[in-house]
């Protein structure tokens, strides 16, 4: 008896050490986190207030003043973008998960980006399996937004965008393929780590967010990608819900 009280002790206690480790892990991350959004939003606040300054110091005609609101306008919601950008990957996720038809989700998101890629040449489609899975769907809305974007973004007239749902052996795959430049096998190793971005006035955070929305609902995330090629992003484990 002994014994056995002494080996759930040390149980107890390498489990309380993994979570404190993963704590202190998570704080230096978030540490991180804060001095890139300082740092990111120093130089539109700077240029916002640079702005204001001139309108200040001389009184520039209607035009000129239109054409600097402006400038304060879209400085201000890139700033905002970032900020909550940040607060997305920063607060704890907790997923409302339940029987959702993900074909849908999936049909209504899609809908969303067919007029941009339609105006660049690009070939949107979709080979769905109809199954009843386990989700939450705003957190998987919010995962193809940015994996659509990203693709959206990579992809020139005449390439295209495939997103599919298979499952097999009672679990799914939902797979956002696309035909674009590609990413380098350099770059492939980074683009989960928050603020890597090879996008201009990109967050560097849209992956990031994606891998914490998939994992926060029990699945992993691959992504294969060749240079020249294009991207393929899969969401595994998805698991189907039986009646």
């Amino acid at each position: 008896l002994a014994t056995l009280s002494l080996l759930r002790q040390r149980a107890e206690m390498a489990v309380e050490l993994q979570l404190a480790n993963e704590r202190e892990s998570r704080l230096e991350e978030l540490n991180r986190l804060a001095a890139g959004l300082a740092h990111e939003t120093k130089n539109p606040l700077s240029l916002i207030r640079g702005m204001a300054q001139t309108c200040l110091n001389q009184a520039p005609d209607p035009e000129e003043s239109r054409k600097i609101a402006r400038k304060i306008v879209d400085e201000s919601d890139r700033v905002e973008g970032r900020i909550n950008s940040f607060l997305s990957y920063s607060r704890p996720l907790e997923p409302n998960l339940q029987p959702v038809v993900l074909a849908e989700i999936v049909h209504q998101t899609i809908e969303l980006f067919r007029d941009e890629a339609s105006s660049k040449g690009i070939n949107l489609g979709i080979d769905l399996d109809g199954q009843i899975v386990l989700a939450d769907q705003g957190m998987v809305r919010q995962i193809l937004v940015n994996l659509l974007s990203n693709a959206l973004y990579s992809c020139d007239s005449g390439d295209s965008i495939e997103v599919s749902l298979l499952f097999e052996d009672g679990e799914g795959t939902l797979t956002v393929r696309d035909t674009g430049c590609g990413i380098s096998q350099e770059d492939l190793r980074q683009v989960v780590k928050p603020y890597f971005t090879r996008r201009p006035g990109g967050t560097g955070l849209g992956l990031s967010i994606v891998g914490q929305l998939i994992k926060a609902q029990g699945w992993s995330m691959n992504i294969e990608s060749e240079l020249g090629r294009g991207t393929t992003v899969r969401t595994l484990g998805l698991k189907r819900v039986t009646e």
